[in-house]
């Protein structure tokens, strides 16, 4: 028994040496390759195998990987995976399926200088394929990734960016400042309206983070007016839907000064009601009135002296899509003279009025007023 047991500890004895005494296999990591890009590169893999490329970006522009499968054996294919140098992957795969085919990866736009990362494999065939990375320079598209308000591409007075929402972004953010209270047209849209049904949101944002909506399911080339005051704002692009992801839009603002100017009043009237709740009392009934340029509403004040002094009425009215009684031409008022507060007997009334704009946020811009009217009644 004893001689038994010495002969198995001599025989793991021995095992224990040859394994020390074997070399490990060194498992050699896959080289990256660098690239240039608009140029082509052709790769053969063998099952499981994998290359691994990357490239430069020259310029700040936009590129999409595009593939052609030159041979297969059976029926799976080479796949194109994407990442910055961080291991972002930023495109979906593309798999080259059909030989003599090409397929190409969705547009992504990069800055100069970026470095991104490609990883060609075939998990299960032996493939030869041909790919390059197809580049195109400009300073018209957006940088990514912009998907905060802190990396927002910056916009040009009435310049088109272009872009896309991408693999895994939810938001593109935009840029742009006016220098003085100015009136903006927003253009948004598919960069080719080919019918499909690519919806975005788009929201602008200002530097109190208050955000309002301007265009929801948008599928077309749409345009809105805003009137803004002096200031920082952001364009937030958002995919609707998910067909939306990796369709080419673009957007700008035009933006150019606006004062609201102040309006000329030709006549104001007083009239003495006739209602049974405040017959007999005076009321301001209209004021006639010209104004230059878009108002959504007026101040109007009312006061016993020319100097506005000691104020009967100092009350803000807007236009209504509901009924007629502001205007650009004129401003009516009920007979209810518990809102008017005029006085009882004759009374001689000074009357200024100016305009005001709303911003989207809901914010008054408001313009000089006009010169004092002087009404007796």
């Amino acid at each position: 028994m004893n001689k038994m047991m010495k002969r198995i500890v001599t025989a793991f004895l021995a095992l224990a040496m040859m394994i020390t005494i074997i070399p490990a296999q060194k498992v050699e990591a896959v080289t990256n390759t660098r690239i240039n890009v608009n140029t082509m590169q052709s790769v053969s893999l063998n099952p499981e195998e994998e290359a691994m490329y990357s490239f430069k970006a020259p310029q700040d522009g936009y590129f999409r990987i595009e593939a052609t499968l030159i041979e297969k054996r059976s029926m799976w294919s080479a796949d194109f995976t994407v990442f910055d140098a961080t291991g972002r992957q930023i495109t979906e795969t593309l798999s080259a399926k059909e030989p003599g085919r090409s397929c190409s990866t969705a547009l992504f736009a990069s800055k100069g200088g970026q470095v991104f990362n490609i990883k060609v494999d075939s998990p299960f065939d032996q493939v030869v394929v041909d790919f390059k990375v197809v580049y195109n320079t400009s300073a018209n598209w957006e940088n990514e990734f912009n998907n905060s308000a802190k990396t927002a591409c910056i916009l040009k007075n009435n310049q088109y960016k272009y872009g896309s929402i991408t693999y895994d972004d939810e938001y593109d953010y935009f840029k742009f400042a006016v220098a003085k209270t100015s009136k903006v047209k927003i253009t948004f849209g598919p960069n080719e309206v080919t019918g499909n049904d690519n919806n975005w949101d788009v929201d602008i944002i200002n530097t109190n983070n208050e955000t309002v909506s301007l265009f929801h399911g948008t599928k077309t080339i749409k345009a809105k007016t805003v009137y803004l005051k002096k200031g920082t704002y952001y364009l937030r692009v958002h995919s609707n839907f998910f067909n939306a992801k990796n369709v080419e839009y673009k957007i700008k603002y035009q933006a150019s000064a606006y004062t609201v100017k102040a309006p000329s009043l030709s006549k104001v009237t007083v009239k003495v009601s006739n209602s049974i709740f405040s017959k007999g009392k005076r009321y301001l009934n209209k004021i006639s009135l010209k104004t230059s340029g878009y108002v959504d509403g007026y101040t109007v004040q009312v006061a016993k002296k020319k100097s506005m002094a000691g104020k009967y009425i100092s009350t803000n009215v807007f236009r209504s899509p509901y009924n007629n009684y502001v205007t650009s031409k004129t401003i009516r008022f009920s007979d209810y003279t518990y809102k008017n507060g005029l006085k009882s007997k004759k009374a001689t009334y000074y009357v200024r009025v100016r305009g005001i704009v709303k911003d989207p946020f809901g914010h008054f811009i408001y313009g000089k007023y006009s010169k004092i009217k002087k009404v007796t009644k």
